[in-house]
Parts: structure tokens; C-alpha cells; sequence
């Protein structure tokens, strides 16, 4: 056993007497200071599962979150009259923990087969089924022989995607789709991801092929058997799931509108905790779970007293983060489509909670500069392709309903714009394959923390959660996971 982790395990052996039944905060002798035994930065799914944990094993703790709501990046919004979930929503199927909390919460889980119609388009020209088969065989052969390579271990640490595949490998077309692919599902573009990303582009782009594959055979039966054929949503929303997590929680114990200026930790080991505004005073805790995104971690000028380890530190510096952009889009759209792909965006219309809409996913350069303010031509470039799309497939309209229709003036879009990037409290999307370094991909050796990336191990009684601790980042079982698993190993340590 390494010396380091010899240190976690057994300074962990205190960490059942720190927690008492006391006030899950109580003055101390200067009325501005307050204690807790447990305080938990961020009130996300992380924070709330580890809170949540600790609630019902009867242990004491204070969640603190920067934002007026709970959730972090996860919520519901109304656009013009229909709901949307505005960051994570989706539960692949293996996905347990966060099923099972969605089932304990009285959560309704609903399937969502990852079937329906596809359309690609390629500069003005939409492809025929047959057509995006061709160009995503081409695209997946090309890939295969660099995916041996980066699985034998031959590709240089900090190598990019694109150095591996370089432009010249592809078509225009099949360049284009592989772009917007990426930029969509991971917010970075091919100069800005690892190399060794091509593993899991792969499989994706494989199953993408397989459902083209059985559309085209006309054989839905084989759907099921495709991995990743469905996966699953809060068929309420996900605002609503938070507040049923937070309905199960000590009013008390949760803080919101606590934005975390600084934290430092003191020669007898205790944790001080300063929060931004009038009157919010210090707090000074034994045990600190921080479920902050690093992205967000790394703005904070002195965490030198927290003696992390370098790994840490560089993760907390240099852990990459995708900047993806989201424009959901209120009202019928015609036709329905399972995935839209075209120039640097991509679209479905299967994700709103209720009511019709549209939801438009983009990221990289195009997502840095999305606002509010400048969406309106890309929605209605989107949504004249869709109206085009759904004109010439609608070869049975007679001519007069046709021209009457088309006569009609569309309604202008309502839509909200939700980029990652510019929230304070996110500064991204959700960690992902960046050029960070290979070393902050090692696995944790500790058998507590099977899952998590070796940066996140605990420091003592600094603990890490959050989606960006575990190998399979970026989502929302995540989250929940190494929440539960980090309240769950605290409880696990009694007095010695």
C-alpha cells in the first residue's frame, strides 16, 4: 500500500467521532463563526446525494450552494409553454444509482428508444438513407485502424485527435458530420480532444450505424438488441426529482444563495469556510465534502493549506471541461426526428418534458459565442431546414392545402438559450476528453473508491464528488454515485 493512501485510510478512522447530533450549524464563541461537522460545498446531484446519505444514517451536516436554487446543472424551464430539462437528463441503461434513486423518489423512469427518423444533411444537399450509411461505413473504417493503435498503448500522451485524424483523411461531408458530431456530444472540437477519445468514438459512431442499418432493413426487432437502443428520463422533470431529494432533507441544513469565496484548513486540521455577501460570516467544519467543478475550483488564488497532492492540484488546474450549448425551442415542429445533423449543430425533438419543442445542441467555437441575443438566425436556419425537410416528404399534401400552408407566415421561435460556458457557477458542460493530461485518467487504488480518478481521492477529511471525480464522467449517475459513495465511506469508519 502506498504511504499516501496508508495516510487517507487511517486519519479516516476519526471521522465517525467529528459527526454528532448536534445543530447542523451552531454558533461558536465569536457569533460570526459558525461549525458544522460536515459541510458540503454545492448543492448539485452530488452534493445532495452525499447530503441525502448522511440524512438518513441520522448523521449531521450543512449543504452550501452558490446558486438561489438546488440542482446545479440540473433543472427544468418553461419556454413558451413547454418544459424542457435545460442540463442533464438522460439515464443510460446501466445506470443504476441513479435509477434507483429516481424509484426511491417516486420518480417516474420512462423509456426513450433511441429510434426514429435521422436526417443528414451535407452542405444543401440532404442524404438518403443509403447515402449517410455509406459516409458513416467510410468514417468508422478510417477511425478502426487508429483505435488499435491508442488500445496497444502507441499513441504519445497529449496527442490530439485531429493528429491522429488528420483532415485530409475525409470527405467534406464526412469531415463536416464527424465535427458536429463531436462539437454536440462533447463540446470540444478535434484540435481540442484526446487522442484517445477514438475508443469510445468508435463504438458511438457504430451503434449510430446499426440504427441506420435497421432502418433501412426495415427490421425494428433487432432494435432492442443494439446497445444503448433506449435510454431512460425523469418523466417529470428533472426540477422535480431535486425537490423531491430536497423535501427529504433538514430544511435547516441546506443553505442557498452561499456562494464559497475561500477555504483553507488550520494547524488542528479544522476547515474555515468564507462566504461571499453580507452577514454570511465564516464557517468552520471538521469534515468538507466539495462537489465544486473544478473548472469553477481552479479561479480560487490560495488552496495551498489544504495540502493536496500535485495530481490534485493539476487536476483542479488543468482538468478539461466541454462547452456544450443548448437552444431549446418552443412549438410543433414538423417532422419528428430522432437526430438532425447539419454544419455544427445538431437536433432532436424528443426531449421536451411536455409540450412540443425542439431541442438544438451545439459546442466549441460555435457555442462560445451563442447568446440569447445572437440564436435567432441559427433556430431559424434549423427550423426553415425542418419545414423543407417535412415539404418534400409530404408528396400526398394536394397542391391547394400545400400552397395554402405555405402562404401561412411561421410565428416567430420562442426559445431560451442555455451556454454552460458563461454560468458562473459551471464555467462548462460536464468534464470530458480533453488534452489534460493522461495522468488525471488514472484509477484510484483504494478499494473505498472504485470508479474514481486518482485525483480525487480523499486528503485526509477533504473529500472529493462530483461527475468529474469518476472514470465515466459527464453524467448524471456520476454524480450520484460518488456522492452516495463518499457519505457512504465516512459513515463506513467508526471511532477506533
Amino acid at each position: 500500500m502506498r504511504f499516501y493512501s496508508f495516510l487517507i485510510i487511517s486519519s479516516f478512522y476519526t471521522c465517525m467521532s467529528l459527526l454528532s447530533s448536534n445543530p447542523s450549524i451552531a454558533m461558536g464563541a465569536d457569533e460570526d463563526v459558525q461549525h458544522t461537522p460536515v459541510a458540503i460545498v454545492g448543492g448539485g446531484l452530488a452534493g445532495l446525494s452525499a447530503a441525502l446519505t448522511l440524512e438518513e444514517a441520522g448523521q449531521d451536516y450543512a449543504l452550501f450552494e452558490a446558486r438561489p436554487r438546488l440542482g446545479g446543472r440540473v433543472y427544468s424551464e418553461t419556454v413558451g409553454g413547454t418544459v424542457f430539462n435545460m442540463g442533464g437528463q438522460w439515464i443510460d441503461p446501466e445506470h443504476t444509482n441513479m435509477q434507483k434513486l429516481a424509484k426511491e423518489l417516486h420518480m417516474t423512469l420512462k423509456e426513450e428508444p433511441l429510434t426514429g427518423p435521422i436526417y443528414i444533411k451535407v452542405g444543401e444537399r440532404e442524404q438518403t438513407l443509403n447515402q449517410s450509411i455509406s459516409m458513416l461505413e467510410s468514417i468508422v473504417s478510417k477511425i478502426k485502424p487508429v483505435e488499435k493503435e491508442a488500445t496497444k498503448g502507441k499513441i504519445l500522451p497529449g496527442t490530439s485527435l485531429q493528429q491522429v485524424l488528420p483532415r485530409t483523411l475525409f470527405s467534406d461531408g464526412e469531415r463536416s458530420l464527424l465535427h458536429t458530431y463531436l462539437i454536440a456530444e462533447y463540446g470540444l472540437s478535434e484540435d481540442e480532444l484526446n487522442a484517445y477519445v477514438v475508443s469510445y468514438l468508435k463504438k458511438e459512431l457504430n451503434n449510430f450505424l446499426k440504427l441506420f442499418k435497421c432502418k433501412a432493413m426495415y427490421v425494428p426487432s433487432l432494435v432492442p438488441q443494439l446497445a444503448g437502443a433506449y435510454e431512460y428520463r425523469v418523466q417529470e422533470g428533472m426540477t422535480p426529482m431535486i425537490e423531491a431529494i430536497a423535501h427529504r432533507l433538514t430544511p435547516s441544513r441546506i443553505r442557498t444563495e452561499h456562494e464559497l469565496i475561500s477555504i483553507s484548513k488550520d494547524a488542528t486540521g479544522k476547515f474555515h469556510l468564507h462566504f461571499k455577501g453580507e452577514g454570511r460570516g465564516e464557517v468552520v467544519a471538521d469534515v468538507v465534502i466539495m462537489t465544486m467543478p473544478f473548472s469553477v475550483l481552479r479561479s480560487f488564488d490560495d488552496l495551498a493549506s489544504l495540502g493536496l497532492p500535485d495530481l490534485t492540484t493539476r487536476a483542479i488546474k488543468n482538468l478539461s471541461y466541454g462547452n456544450n450549448t443548448i437552444v431549446r425551442v418552443s412549438g410543433k415542429i414538423k417532422p419528428d426526428l430522432r437526430d438532425y445533423i447539419h454544419g455544427n449543430i445538431g437536433a432532436i425533438s424528443s426531449t421536451p418534458v411536455s409540450g412540443p419543442g425542439l431541442s438544438i445542441y451545439t459546442g466549441a467555437e460555435v457555442a462560445d459565442s451563442l447568446t440569447q441575443e445572437t440564436a435567432f438566425p441559427l433556430v431559424d436556419s434549423v427550423l426553415g431546414d425542418l419545414e423543407a425537410i417535412f415539404s418534400s416528404s409530404s408528396s400526398s399534401s394536394s397542391s391547394s392545402s400545400s400552397s395554402s400552408s405555405s402562404s401561412a407566415p411561421s410565428p416567430t421561435p420562442r426559445f431560451l438559450v442555455k451556454n454552460w460556458k458563461e454560468d458562473p457557477f459551471a464555467r462548462g458542460s460536464y468534464s470530458t476528453f480533453g488534452l489534460h493530461g493522461d495522468e488525471l485518467n488514472l484509477s484510484s487504488i483504494l478499494p473505498d473508491f472504485k470508479g474514481f480518478r486518482q485525483f480525487a481521492e480523499p486528503v485526509g477529511l477533504f473529500m472529493f464528488a462530483g461527475e468529474h471525480t469518476q472514470l465515466e464522467e459527464g453524467y448524471m449517475e456520476s454524480a450520484v454515485r460518488s456522492g452516495q459513495m463518499v457519505a457512504e465511506y465516512c459513515l463506513r469508519h467508526p471511532k477506533k
